[in-house]
């Protein structure tokens, strides 16, 4: 039922699997395929036959306030109906936005969204694409068959090169097309065939301060330039087939083609080029010849002053905005550029195609002629750079952040320095701002990681007897002040338990103590303080009492205390809480599952999961089975297979995995780093488990279930039928010259699991990626 559906899509929207891997995975932005990975559709693929399905992927990063988002569109209805892309896709999107960039795409001018829909030999499809943000790629040339009709080459007819060499800039663009095809078309012993299509598309873009040569003033609008073109073309043949004992002869009547296109850039300069031209052949050639008409009106910007190449400006922008005040001391001034760094591009000039790449010559951040210390962190298409200080930037001062790029071209296979006039060819820009204040305490979101964990609901006393806390910006100003005692407070409601000293590493960035004793079961709070004493004038008064006895009187010195040590009220760095495990260790808890019952969980017809039901005990927190921000998302409990198992050792592996890769050609097509090869951490955390941590955190069965279940038989077969897939393919045209090394793909079937034990090492990781202990647990296959 609908009600169902939705429950189930609810429950696998509350966990991501092997989460340890979540920031390795997801750093090239393709949240698409964690979810095809995360929530595989047990063979069925998403637009498989009958059906229309996407996958979502949407990531928040609350440290530098980015969303980004993917959407993958499939549709296969009955095979008319289908995605015009690779696989079916119909449609894909990305939206990305972050404080100094942002884009979204609705397919673009190279990968357009559309459908397709044949019968028979006919098809016809249409597609179209929209683009807005700061990254807009360049407008395309029209389609080769346009140019082949006109007789003309494509890159003839590419009137956006120059500009689209400046590389992505902001903007926004749209652009939709139509085609029809009738492939062959037959009747009695005539035969035709047509295509026919149109399209458009158009584009507005911010080029900056670039201007035409013998101009002062920037192109367009202050740089906003508009450029569009519209075509449509028809081509088609009209013949006799023959066929005449053994020959086979088609005799063309007619063929004939013609198209139209018109291209603009406007305004200032307002450039048009219009193209009408085409062919015909009639009788086989008898008559035949081709036309070809051109107009152009207005005059095309011949740029200038766009860098040390003409026509190239490399970089766009740096942020934060040239004087701005009161700049975040977080922030991570970036600089963003018209193309890639460090890849290859060419440039066709009146020598012939050159070859070019940019280097980054500096990038340096300096306050009162003092550079600043700290990092180079690139974007995934390599066009953006951000600075990230070590320490944070000084509060309530001018800075100066300076870019400088320089060009290489290639000769001869090696690289060389452009030089201009004799000099270097260097394009540079610089920028000064002035920060704000500087936080007095410790932001949550500059945590890396820290131990004792924030929010951990489960920590064990006797686990690790030393506590810190992982900077992603050092905070030296605040932590290393000679005026506090540093102290560690452990308070269980208001009473402080324990106390103990920390100190902290700035060139580590980490604050690091002693674990003081811990209570089993407790809540806590944890605070990092800062204690300024201040001593009472006297602090001992002598006072004595006389005790008489037996006509004795005997005078004891009785000093008390005339004040207790005083304090300022303590400046607090952090606070927040965790609780404590009934258990003293991880080793404790584990040995306290015992199972109960063993079952045996059908996920194909030939493969299955192992879980466990468990005596009741103490459950799992999020943090034990996903980690959360302050674990570096990695999961404390991090449990993998021993693979000691007679099903693996006999049958899985000398059958999948003995000689991987037996070939270049036959690697997994799934992502290996997440679960290995063999994918012996493929140990399932069950998504109901994760939901009713949160809905429902009294159920019993939080501590009657074990959270996870043995999921490699799922990874088993599905490697098996991908290199078996792709063997096949390999060698379906020669059947009989398939290596004996691989034979076994095809003449042998999956085996279904054995009965028996299998075990699992469950280590206890702790942030920053320490393992303390582990225990092993016995799952067990009761079908014989």
């Amino acid at each position: 039922t609908m009600q169902d559906n939705l429950g189930s899509l609810a429950q696998k929207m509350t966990s991501v699997k092997d989460a340890s891997n979540f920031l390795q995975k997801s750093a090239a932005g393709k949240f698409t395929d964690m979810a095809q990975n995360n929530y595989p559709t047990n063979g069925k693929s998403v637009g498989s036959e009958g059906l229309i399905g996407a996958y979502i992927g949407i990531n928040y990063d609350f440290q530098n306030h980015v969303l980004h988002a993917n959407l993958d569109l499939y549709v296969k209805i009955l095979g008319v109906i289908v995605g015009r892309g690779s696989g079916n896709r119909a449609g894909w999107a990305v939206m990305h936005f972050a404080p100094q960039e942002w884009y979204i795409y609705l397919g673009t001018p190279t990968d357009k969204m559309g459908l397709k829909m044949g019968v028979g030999s006919i098809s016809v499809q249409a597609g179209g694409y929209f683009m807005a943000g700061t990254h807009i790629p360049g407008s395309p040339p029209p389609p080769p068959i346009v140019a082949e009709i006109l007789g003309l080459q494509t890159s003839e007819l590419d009137y956006m090169r120059d500009l689209n060499a400046l590389g992505n800039g902001r903007g926004f663009a749209f652009g939709a097309d139509f085609s029809l095809n009738t492939g062959d078309l037959r009747f009695l012993m005539f035969y035709a065939s047509f295509q026919a299509g149109m399209g458009i598309d158009i584009m507005l873009k911010d080029y900056a301060d670039v201007h035409c040569v013998g101009s002062s003033k920037p192109i367009g609008m202050n740089g906003w330039y508009a450029n569009g073109q519209s075509y449509a073309y028809l081509q088609g043949e009209l013949g006799i087939q023959i066929k005449l004992m053994f020959i086979k002869k088609k005799i063309p009547i007619i063929k004939a083609g013609a198209a139209v296109l018109l291209q603009a850039k406007l305004p200032n300069p307002s450039w048009f080029r219009g193209y009408v031209g085409g062919y015909f052949s009639i009788l086989g050639g008898m008559i035949k010849g081709r036309f070809h008409f051109k107009v152009t009106i207005g005059e095309v910007c011949e740029m200038s002053n766009a860098g040390p190449l003409d026509g190239v400006k490399v970089i766009a922008d740096i942020t934060p905005a040239d004087k701005a005040s009161q700049v975040d001391v977080f922030t991570s001034p970036q600089a963003v550029f018209n193309m890639p760094v460090e890849k290859p591009f060419t440039i066709d000039d009146d020598q012939g195609t050159k070859t070019y790449r940019i280097k980054l010559a500096a990038y340096t951040l300096s306050s009162k002629g003092k550079p600043v210390a700290g990092t180079l962190k690139w974007n995934d298409r390599n066009d953006a750079v951000s600075f990230e200080s070590s320490e944070i930037l000084p509060p309530n001062a001018d800075m100066k952040a300076n870019v400088k790029v320089l060009f290489e071209e290639q000769k001869n296979g090696l690289w060389q320095t452009v030089y201009d006039h004799g000099v270097k060819a260097i394009e540079e820009k610089e920028i000064i701002f002035t920060t704000g204040i500087a936080p007095d305490n410790i932001p949550l979101t500059n945590i890396a990681y820290a131990y004792p964990v924030t929010d951990q609901k489960f920590l064990f006393p006797k686990e690790y007897g030393k506590g810190y806390v992982q900077l992603k910006r050092g905070q030296a100003y605040l932590l290393n002040q000679p005026e506090y005692q540093q102290q560690a407070q452990f308070a269980i409601g208001n009473e402080n338990t324990a106390v103990s000293t920390f100190s902290y590493d700035s060139t580590a960035r980490k604050i690091n103590f002693v674990l003081p004793a811990l209570q089993t079961e407790k809540t806590y709070t944890y605070t990092l303080a800062g204690v300024t004493q201040k001593k009472v004038a006297k602090e001992i008064v002598e006072q004595s009492k006389t005790i008489s006895e037996e006509n004795n009187d005997i005078q004891i010195a009785d000093n008390k205390a005339a004040g207790t040590v005083t304090s300022d009220k303590p400046h607090l760095f952090l606070t927040y809480n965790f609780g404590t495990s009934v258990h003293n260790s991880f080793k404790e808890k584990m040995l306290s599952k015992t199972v109960q019952q063993s079952l045996y969980e059908i996920i194909l017809s030939d493969v299955g999961a192992l879980q466990a039901d468990i005596s009741s005990s103490e459950m799992f927190d999020q943090t034990e089975l996903s980690g959360s921000s302050y674990t570096g998302n990695s999961p404390l409990v991090q449990p993998i297979a021993t693979l000691n198992d007679d099903w693996f050792k006999q049958d899985i592996n000398p059958l999948v995995y003995a000689d991987y890769p037996s070939s270049p050609k036959f690697i997994l097509t799934r992502d290996t780093a997440l679960l290995g090869i063999p994918p012996a951490r493929a140990i399932d955390v069950m998504t109901w488990y994760s939901q009713m941590l949160v809905s429902a955190p009294n159920n019993s069965l939080l501590k009657t279930k074990l959270p996870y279940r043995y999921y490699l038989g799922y990874y088993y077969k599905t490697d098996f039928s991908d290199l078996q897939y792709k063997i096949v393919n390999q060698y379906v045209q020669q059947p009989y010259s398939v290596p004996q090394s691989v034979q076994r793909f095809i003449t042998r079937t999956f085996p279904v699991m054995r009965a028996g034990k299998y075990k699992v090492l469950y280590r206890y990781i702790l942030p920053g990626n320490m393992q303390t202990s582990e225990q092993e647990f016995e799952f067990e296959n009761p079908v014989q």
